[in-house]
């Protein structure tokens, strides 16, 4: 310990005087100031820097605060001061020095950073309180950097940081809990649990992408130095996060990231500039696993990358909702970039490429909710690229599924080759995306097969303005032996099921309409050869085309055609098979036969009949 300098008034005696000098002091040096001031003059006198931002007021200078501010001798008397300077933690020039006070009143416990207990009773006991602005440093409680053999210790460092930083009274800007730069072994869970607005944060390295599209570095990284396990847990948290920081498993962690909580689960958290990578297992886990079924909702993850694991993004709980990944990558997945096993679904702006032997891109379970795939771009080099779980008895999905300017470049040769793969019972959209194979070496397909199963809600599909192109094409499997219209160059193809192929509009149908009313009104027909006049075209190239009312209530389907408002034909069906309830239909035209009997009113009403086609004149004059 240095000794302090010799001054006649070294004690503030003014409590108002001193408490303005530790708030300037505190607000103008601060943690990263110290780290160019701590060095003192040989002659134990503290340096220039020093002199000018404090002037005459006397502070004693210590080297270490685990080791100077926790011994018997460490209280104002025996230091010379009520305001000491430490140059580290450990050791100085650590990263782990600040600036304390002296409080003989308080009896907050030692929390290993901002509040130092020495061990002394009686008239002299107190505490040694940090002077600090912003974020809490977990160097100063003892984080050690770049050092396998002190993940022990940077567990219990960032775990005391966490917990200084969401103590209500924490003090100016409470909640940030800084990882400075450099590489930082752990070999627990760091847990954040029953927590409100804590963020764990870098000092402002996000990563920056390199030529290759991947993240070239991270400057501050959370290395795995233990067995299996998660790295990091929000539990039961709400607005917390982490921003700016690597996570790196070793392939040893099993988890990366995990949000989760039994009653009170993670919402509205934050996850900003974040890399996870060289998991086990999964590289962001939500809600997995847990016996009870609460809703980790809201939660964002924006600017991100993971790299390996089994999974990169795996969620489970029914009641996951609005969870939004944007603008991110996931790569070199060993099964499934992304896997939705329940809940709701938000992916935007992602890149995706996955390994080789992956399963899938992404995967929809038939449990999953609503699901949002918007502006997403994928190399695929697996089998499938959106991969839904097929329908099976008693397991209906039916909330509807939107893909919005999706691009896939299938990339695979091998069979099988397939784009998406849907053969649920739920509503798809597909709008304006992009499918492409390579020219001459596959012909990736987006597979539509709704199973009937048999329920009276069944499911629409619908594609707009989308594109296909070098080898890629869309299939429309059979449903009770009926295909849908398919069309490729504005001609059908036949026998189906066949290719849709360059940019078209398909409206594939299969759903009953509740208490609603389906309006189509408008639109303009393309032929693939010109565009034809506003209208509405219902075409069946398998000989029948139906039209089906099951609302029994109406007592019957009123088929009405009109122009401009005027009837112009209608049928009312009302039970049977024919007109009006009639029980039978001919199964061909009929002949009218015998005499009109020169009726010239009857002979007028069989030929018009005739000339419609309904009958057979074969009467005499």
């Amino acid at each position: 310990m240095t000794k302090p300098h010799d001054d006649s008034e070294s004690l503030l005696s003014n409590l108002a005087h001193r408490r303005g000098f530790l708030e300037a002091l505190g607000a103008a040096v601060g943690a990263s100031a110290l780290a160019g001031c701590s060095a003192s003059a040989s002659d134990g006198r503290p340096s220039s820097a020093v002199e000018a931002l404090v002037g005459a007021t006397p502070v004693s200078w210590i080297d270490a605060v685990n080791v100077d501010l926790r011994t018997a001798t460490a209280y104002p008397a025996a230091l010379g001061s009520t305001v000491v300077i430490a140059r580290g933690y450990a050791a100085a020039n650590d990263g782990g020095g600040g600036v304390f006070s002296w409080d003989p009143t308080s009896a907050t416990g030692d929390d290993g950073g901002t509040i130092i207990v020495p061990p002394i009773s009686g008239a002299q006991a107190g505490r040694w309180v940090r002077i600090w602005s912003d974020a809490l440093d977990i160097r100063w409680f003892g984080a050690v950097a770049g050092s396998a053999t002190a993940a022990t210790a940077n567990d219990a460092a960032l775990q005391k940081a966490i917990a200084a930083a969401a103590r209500a009274n924490a003090g100016v800007n409470a909640g940030r809990v800084l990882v400075p730069q450099g590489q930082w072994y752990i070999s627990a869970t760091i847990a954040l649990t029953q927590i409100d607005s804590v963020l764990l944060t870098s000092a402002g390295g996000a990563g920056t992408w390199g030529v290759s599209g991947a993240y070239g570095h991270q400057s501050t990284k959370l290395l795995w130095a233990g067995g299996a396990g998660t790295m990091v847990s929000f539990s039961q948290t709400f607005r917390c996060g982490m921003q700016g920081i690597l996570l790196d498993g070793g392939g040893a962690a099993t988890v990366g990231l995990s949000l989760d909580g039994p009653s009170n689960p993670a919402k509205g958290c934050l996850f900003e500039d974040l890399a996870v990578i060289n998991l086990a297992s999964s590289g962001v886990a939500i809600h997995v696993g847990s016996p009870s079924n609460p809703d980790v909702a809201f939660n964002t993850f924006r600017r991100f990358y993971i790299s390996g694991g089994a999974v990169g993004v795996l969620q489970e709980g029914n009641q996951s909702a609005m969870n939004v990944f944007e603008d991110g990558v996931v790569v070199g997945a060993g099964q499934y970039g992304m896997q939705f096993a329940a809940g709701e679904i938000t992916v935007s702006r992602c890149l995706f490429a996955v390994g080789a032997t992956a399963t899938a891109d992404v995967f929809v379970s038939r449990r999953a909710l609503w699901a949002r795939f918007l502006a997403n771009y994928h190399e695929t080099v697996c089998p499938t690229t959106y991969l839904f779980e097929p329908t099976s008895a008693g397991n209906l999905r039916p909330q509807a599924t939107l893909f919005l300017s999706v691009r896939v470049l299938h990339q695979r040769i091998a069979s099988p080759q397939r784009i998406i793969d849907f053969q649920q019972d739920g509503h798809l959209s597909l709008v304006a995306c992009q499918f492409e194979g390579i020219a001459g070496q596959n012909q990736p397909d987006v597979y539509l097969a709704p199973p009937d199963m048999g329920y009276t809600d069944l499911g629409l599909i619908q594609e707009i303005g989308c594109r296909y192109s070098n080898g890629a094409h869309a299939v429309v499997a059979p449903i009770n032996g009926a295909y849908s219209s398919l069309y490729s160059n504005g001609a059908p193809v036949l026998p189906p099921p066949g290719p849709i192929v360059g940019e078209h509009v398909t409206a594939y149908t299969r759903h009953t309409v509740h208490n609603g009313a389906v309006q189509v009104q408008d639109n303009s027909w393309f032929d693939g050869t010109n565009h034809l006049t506003k209208g509405v075209r219902l075409t069946s190239y398998l000989g029948q085309l139906f039209v089906d009312s099951m609302d029994t209530r109406t007592g019957g389907l009123l088929f009405l055609v009109r122009n401009n408002g005027t009837a112009g034909f209608s049928v009312n069906y009302s039970g049977g098979p024919g007109f009006y309830g009639t029980t039978v239909i001919p199964a061909s035209k009929p002949t009218v036969t015998g005499s009109r009997g020169g009726n010239a009113a009857l002979a007028d009403l069989l030929t018009k009949l005739a000339s419609f086609g309904l009958i057979t004149d074969g009467t005499t004059p």
